[in-house]
């Protein structure tokens, strides 16, 4: 490679990486090398990605207001909870109930400005995918976890109640922590088929005008017509070698009767069973709806009442719901610890 066509390749690398400004550094070397079939290519390539980035920045503008104003509606709402229970409510209820204020907050904010509505559509409708569900979940749990130390702690009529002390809540920063991880989550997201096809344009935009410095920028100092010759030059040149050089090919030949294809993966079948009476916090979590909280307050009922007889047992000492129950009905036993043997000697 000459020196010029080298300074060419990394003038073209050096305008390629930077977006926007390779589709113009495109257009330039386009034009000096006499391609005007690609300048015009490169052209439209300058307008669609200048009109994407018009687009995200008006898209950024219009979410500004309401990621400030829905922390504070959502505490709020959140405020109104009032659910009264017989029974202790699971992890999965508590979600339930959150969903609600969810589609309460954002309701409330497209009321006040119905272009949000674009925008909230899938926290109104409660559908929450991705990175925005998993924030929300982690919310849910931490909630959750409040909602069991206000059960351990209230006795008589109201103990199993829903609701929120926000004096409780605004002393644990990490509450206020989970909600705006959610609403960044949430917020920041793409929310339409529109953002996807703008984020692919602007990709392959990028792409073609990066491909195209490089290669106008090997052959910018060269001029067309020496580096159509110097092409031309090199077609021949490994056309006359190939006809001397010809050899027979070595490569191994595989016949369709000694191909195997790989074997195919296994289905796991495995299943795991929670001994209640000797399992540690971690082993009783992997059960459904059991969290470490729940995990902990088994095993020191465990260790002042005793060992947990059955199901039922379990239930009635615990105060589980049917659905709880039925959660983990089949994943558990109850055979008592083994004590070690020997012979006792009194003294």
């Amino acid at each position: 490679m000459s020196l010029k066509r080298l300074w060419g390749v990394l003038l073209g690398v050096i305008t390629g990486i930077v977006p926007f400004i390779n589709t113009v550094a495109a257009i330039i070397m386009a034009y000096k090398l006499k391609k005007k079939r690609w300048v015009a290519i490169y052209c439209i390539i300058s307008g669609v990605t200048l009109g994407i980035i018009v687009l995200l920045n008006v898209s950024a503008h219009r979410e500004k207001p309401v990621r400030t104003a829905f922390p504070a509606a959502f505490e709020k709402n959140l405020q109104t909870v009032a659910v009264k229970q017989d029974i202790m409510m699971d992890s999965v209820e508590m979600e339930s109930n959150l969903q609600q204020v969810l589609k309460n907050t954002a309701a409330e904010l497209i009321e006040q400005d119905p272009k949000n509505k674009p925008l909230l559509a899938a926290a109104q409708q409660g559908r929450l995918t991705g990175k925005a569900g998993a924030a929300f979940h982690q919310l849910s749990q931490c909630l959750y976890g409040h909602y069991l130390n206000k059960v351990k702690a209230t006795t008589g009529k109201g103990k199993y109640d829903l609701t929120f002390d926000m004096e409780v809540l605004a002393t644990d920063h990490q509450v206020e922590d989970y909600i705006r991880n959610f609403i960044g989550e949430y917020l920041t997201a793409p929310h339409g088929l529109t953002d996807d096809i703008a984020s692919g344009l602007a990709l392959i935009g990028y792409v073609i005008a990066a491909v195209g410095c490089i290669s106008n920028g090997a052959n910018l100092f060269a001029g067309p017509a020496r580096a159509s010759n110097s092409n031309s030059a090199g077609v021949a040149k490994d056309t006359m070698g190939q006809s001397f050089n010809r050899q027979p090919s070595r490569e191994p030949v595989v016949s369709p009767a000694s191909f195997q294809p790989p074997p195919l993966p296994q289905e796991s079948t495995a299943t795991f069973i929670v001994n209640v009476n000797t399992s540690g916090e971690e082993e009783l979590m992997q059960l459904r709806g059991i969290n470490r909280i729940l995990a902990k307050t088994i095993i020191s009922e465990r260790k002042t009442g005793g060992n947990f007889t059955d199901i039922n047992d379990l239930k009635k000492r615990m105060e589980l719901s049917s659905e709880q129950v039925d959660r983990i009905r089949g994943y558990v036993n109850f055979d008592a610890p083994k004590r070690g043997g020997g012979r006792v000697i009194e003294f």
